[in-house]
């Protein structure tokens, strides 16, 4: 999917913290739901590059359980990322609604493991605290990507 900021809509306010917020968007030539993640910056010249290189990495990983990222703008001291939506919530948000089923964990542990062998393969590391931030696409939910034309509940991590 190409993108161009200008073909978003922000739909509503998923979340913030205090280096950014994340925006319900939709794209709005193909109708694709994305989220829209704004992160602010505060980056000298070399952490700058470094950023901009996790960014062009980022956006070349294909995997079912790795969040895709569409595309990335730095505009204004900031960095605006394009990425596939993820409409059943975060592991977070699930344990929030009662213990998870023991018939499902193994499930997420094989998603999480598949992503982060991929994410190896690449020679790639997942350096933050991921785990609750592990997000899910509901079984109903169609993807646009051909990489992620799966409707099985997925494991998806940024």
């Amino acid at each position: 999917m190409q993108v161009q900021l200008q073909d978003l809509k922000v739909l509503e306010v998923l979340g913030s913290g205090s280096a950014g917020v994340v925006n319900k968007a939709v794209h709005t030539p193909t109708g694709t739901i994305v989220a829209l993640k704004v992160v602010r910056l505060s980056l000298d010249d070399s952490n700058r590059k470094q950023t901009l290189l996790e960014l062009k990495t980022l956006h070349r990983l294909s995997c079912p359980n790795v969040v895709r990222m569409y595309d990335a703008f730095l505009i204004e001291g900031s960095i605006k990322m394009v990425l596939e939506f993820m409409d059943a919530g975060t592991l977070k948000d699930l344990m929030e609604m009662g213990p998870i089923p023991e018939a499902i964990l193994p499930k997420i542990a094989a998603q999480v493991l598949s992503g982060l062998a991929y994410l190896h393969k690449q020679h790639l590391i997942h350096r933050g605290q991921f785990i609750f931030s592990l997000s899910f696409v509901s079984p109903s939910m169609s993807l646009t990507s051909s990489s992620h034309s799966q409707t099985s509940n997925q494991a998806i991590f940024l």
